[in-house]
Order: structure tokens, then sequence, then C-alpha cells
């Protein structure tokens, strides 16, 4: 507010000022981490510039631009948890374990949404501990705590406010859901700044089940390649990866509860918007990518 008085300019024009800003350097940072990654794929190139042109263009993106929401910091911090967390496999030293922690912790201030990532982090390296024998845990269980010191003002004033430490309050009354609610949400997350335009829903469907179909081809492909070469390269896709499926499993668990789904087949719990399934952005433009470009590479082989 103090920026916006000293300059005499109206504070809700510049908070959107600022979320195109946070946006901008959070596509800045995509498009470096995409290239960090970049070595573990095929077609570096054109998977450097394909996905950085998706996530820039991405509806939900491009809602958060324009939209004054809290979840635009959120994404920020997720895009540079998952740069410094590809920045520590390189080097795994304290120096770089300090400004992941910083950075988880945060995330964890703008939202308790980026608590899969933490979950991500702390499965992967567990399942190398135990099934890979790397015993070099020490910085990363430091940058998990770390993060989590400085974020837990964000649980406990959840839990002192709401009784819920994640959430911090429901969206909507928990009761029945129809499950088509999921699609709903699904709908919302694919959509983002073009939700609003019935017009073009039919080619919004479409283009989504499309995206879904070529995300999971990705994700096989990226997971035989990964075998192939026994899991012993380390890099910040797998974490991206995890952190989009526990996100999803998560997300599905908040609106349709396992206990009555699974007991007696009915879909109880809390609603959820597009905005957060944030979290599994990277995922879906990542996979898309190496999707596509595996479809080209086997077809011209």
């Amino acid at each position: 507010w103090k920026v916006s008085s000293n300059l005499e300019i109206n504070q809700i024009l510049t908070l959107h000022i600022f979320s195109i800003f946070l946006m901008l350097l959070t596509n800045i940072i995509f498009f470096l981490l995409i290239k960090k990654i970049s070595k573990h794929v095929v077609c570096k190139k054109q998977f450097i510039i394909s996905s950085t042109l998706i996530f820039i263009f991405f509806p939900l993106n491009l809602y958060l631009s324009l939209a004054v929401h809290n979840h635009a910091l959120f994404l920020f911090f997720l895009i540079l948890s998952f740069y410094l967390y590809q920045k520590f496999l390189e080097r795994k030293n304290l120096k770089n374990s300090i400004f992941l922690g910083i950075s988880l912790g945060l995330g964890l201030l703008t939202s308790s949404m980026i608590l899969p990532l933490f979950l991500a982090i702390l499965f992967y390296h567990l399942f190398s501990y135990f099934f890979e024998k790397d015993k070099n845990l020490k910085f990363i269980l430091f940058s998990l705590f770390l993060g989590f010191v400085i974020g837990a003002y964000s649980l406990i004033r959840n839990y002192t406010l709401y009784s819920e430490p994640i959430w911090g309050g429901i969206v909507a009354p928990l009761h029945e859901r129809n499950f088509f609610t999921l699609i709903r949400i699904g709908k919302a997350f694919f959509s983002g700044i073009y939700g609003g335009n019935n017009l073009i829903s039919p080619l919004i469907f479409v283009i989504s089940v499309l995206i879904i179909i070529i995300c999971i081809c990705g994700v096989f492909c990226w997971l035989v390649e990964q075998k192939r070469n026994k899991f012993s390269k380390p890099n910040a896709i797998n974490i991206i990866l995890l952190t989009g499926l526990i996100t999803l499993i998560l997300s599905f668990h908040t609106v349709c509860n396992f206990t009555p789904l699974l007991t007696n087949l009915t879909c109880f719990g809390d609603i959820l918007h597009g905005r957060h399934l944030l979290a599994i952005v990277p995922s879906v433009v990542i996979f898309f990518a190496i999707g596509i470009f595996f479809y080209f590479i086997s077809n011209t082989l």
C-alpha cells in the first residue's frame, strides 16, 4: 500500500502490476529450470522452447497474471523450489540446502499447497536411501526441516483459527457430491482465463482430453527411460512428477473422501477450484512436451 501511495497509483492496479511482474519472474525461472533438466530428455532445444511456451500460455497461469491472488506467489515459490532442488542435486552442499529450505519455507507461508512437494522430496530420497543405497540424506533433510520451521506459522495459524492446519477452513460445506464435480474441477483447471466462455467449452474439453492422453504417454515414456537407466540419474523431473501425483491424489481425496468412496461408493467431501491444482501444472507441461516429442521421434525412426 505504501508503494501505491508514494507513486499515486490505485492500490488494486498496483496489485495487478505486481501479479504480472511475479508471473514474469516465474516464467523466467521456469525457463531456467527447463534448461537445466533438458539434458535428461531428447530433442533438448525443442523441449525447452515448447515447455516454456506452454507454461507461459497455460490458461490457469494466464488467469493468475490477471487476478489478484496469493496463488501467483505460491506458483513463484513452487517453481523456484524446483529450480533450487535441481541445483541441489547437481551440487549437494550446505549452501544449496539452505537456499532450497528457505524457498520451501516461504512457499509454505504462502500456501499449504506446497506440502506435496515436501512429501515428494521426502519419499523420493527415502526410496533412494533404502533401495539405491544413497546414504547422503543430511542436507536434503536439513532443507525440509528448515522449510518446515520457516513455514510452520501458517499451519499453526490455520489450526488456531479453523482447527484445521492444512486448508485453513473449508471452501464449501462438507456434504455428498456428484461425481461430475470432478469433471467441473478438471474443466476449471484447463480453462483458466477462458473458463467463462461457453462458446469454446466443447473445444476446451477436446483439448483437455488430448492433453491428458499425451501427458500419460509422456509419463510412460519417461518411466521406461528411467527404468532403462535404473533410475541412476537423479533429476528434478522425478520430483515434479511425484509432486503432481501427490497433489492429484490429495485433491481427489478432498472432493471424494476415500473412506465413504470405498465403503459405499459415495462422493463426500469439500469442493476445490482449478487454482488449487496449480502444483500439477509443471507436470502437465513437461510430460506433454515429452509425450509429443516421443511421438514424433518414434514416427521418424
